[in-house]
Formats: structure tokens, C-alpha cells, sequence
């Protein structure tokens, strides 16, 4: 007499073995939607932290401008860049400290951008690769800003060096010094539109890390 075998546990076993294969093709897709959602949040963080670094180099090369002439009449022959009781010096270093957070702000915003590109290029369905593919477009585009910033920054701050130098010094002869101040100007000036630039294409990619953010939350 054949013994009788109940299929249940066939189907049980058939069961748990379709649940695993389809926890097992979910699990990569929710891996990648968790990084997107963190790598957004820092991406966010990071754009409104350089826009306010922005702020602070704009903010304190207006103060330069303004108090410089006053002080080099209360401060003669010393070189208010390095004289600690100038409010010209404390916006120096205000700006520079500013531009040393921008610096290693933007090489986090490189690695936010490559995240996105690398998750943009897995094959999950239920990710939204267009708001992805352009905030890194975003991104991409305000690194080149951010490069072209940083040259003038530094251009900048080495022509300003060598201004407050010749002003410190009194056999400055006074069309050389006239022509650094020309110098000087033209870099404030420079700086100042490509804030203006970049505060255009941060605020664009603001917007599109926000919509990011609110499409992985719903």
C-alpha cells in the first residue's frame, strides 16, 4: 500500500521559497532608495551651507571696502591684514575661514553628486531617475562655478596681500599704489557676480533637492 504524501508542505516549502527570492530582488532596491534618501539630506545640508559661506566672503569684502581707508588713518604704517585690533582684520579672517569651508564644502558636494549618478545608473523602476539625472546636472554645473570661484578667491587674495602691504608702506610710490587698489577692485568686483552666479544655480538645485527629498518620502 503507497503511502500518502499531503502536498501542504510542498506548497509551504514553494511558498517560503518565493517569499525569499522576492525579499531577497527587494532588498537592493530598498538599499539604494535609503542611500538616495541620505545622500539627499546631505546634499541639502551641504547647499544651504556653502550659499551661507557665500554670504559671509560677500559680507565681509563690503566691510573691507568700507572700513579699509578709516583704519589705515588709525593703524598708519601697519599692515591691517595682520593688525588684530582692525575690524578690517577680523573681516579677513572671518572671509578666509568662510573660503576654507567652501573648499572642503565643495569637494562633499562632488561626492553627493557622484552618489546620485551611481544610484541613477542602477536599474530600479521605482526610483525617480529624472529628478536624480538633474539635480546631478545641477550639481555638475555648480561645481564649475564653484572652480571658477575658488581661482578668483585666490587671485584675489594675493593681489589684496600685496595691496596692504604697499599701503603699509610709506615710500610706496602712490601710482603703483593706486593701480594695486585698481587691481583689487576689479577681483571684488569679479567675486561679487560670480556669487551672484552661484547663488542663481544653488538656488536651483535647492529647489530640485527638495522635490527629491519630498518624492522619496511620499
Amino acid at each position: 500500500m503507497k503511502a500518502h504524501i499531503s502536498p501542504k508542505p510542498i506548497i509551504v516549502s514553494l511558498f517560503f521559497v518565493l517569499l525569499s527570492l522576492i525579499l531577497t530582488s527587494c532588498a537592493p532596491q530598498q538599499g539604494a532608495k535609503e542611500q538616495l534618501s541620505e545622500n539627499t539630506a546631505a546634499t541639502l545640508k551641504n547647499i544651504r551651507t556653502q550659499k551661507n559661506n557665500l554670504q559671509i566672503i560677500k559680507d565681509s569684502l563690503e566691510k573691507s571696502q568700507e572700513l579699509a581707508p578709516k583704519e589705515q588713518k588709525k593703524f598708519p604704517d601697519q599692515n591691517l591684514l595682520e593688525t588684530k585690533a582692525a575690524k578690517t582684520y577680523q573681516a579677513y579672517t572671518e572671509r578666509q575661514d568662510a573660503f576654507a569651508k567652501f573648499k572642503a564644502i565643495q569637494t562633499d558636494l562632488k561626492t553627493n553628486q557622484t552618489t546620485l549618478i551611481k544610484i541613477g545608473n542602477q536599474d530600479y523602476p521605482d526610483l525617480p531617475k529624472q529628478l536624480i539625472s538633474s539635480l546631478s546636472q545641477s550639481l555638475h554645473i555648480s561645481a564649475l562655478d564653484q572652480k571658477t570661484f575658488v581661482t578668483f578667491m585666490t587671485e584675489m587674495s594675493s593681489a589684496e596681500s600685496d595691496y596692504y602691504d604697499m599701503l603699509s608702506d610709506s615710500d610706496t610710490d602712490k601710482d603703483n599704489l593706486n593701480a594695486q587698489e585698481n587691481r583689487v577692485n576689479q577681483y571684488y568686483a569679479a567675486i561679487y557676480q560670480q556669487i551672484e552666479i552661484m547663488n542663481v544655480n544653488f538656488n536651483t538645485a535647492l529647489k530640485q533637492t527638495t522635490n527629491l527629498q519630498k518624492s522619496l518620502n511620499n
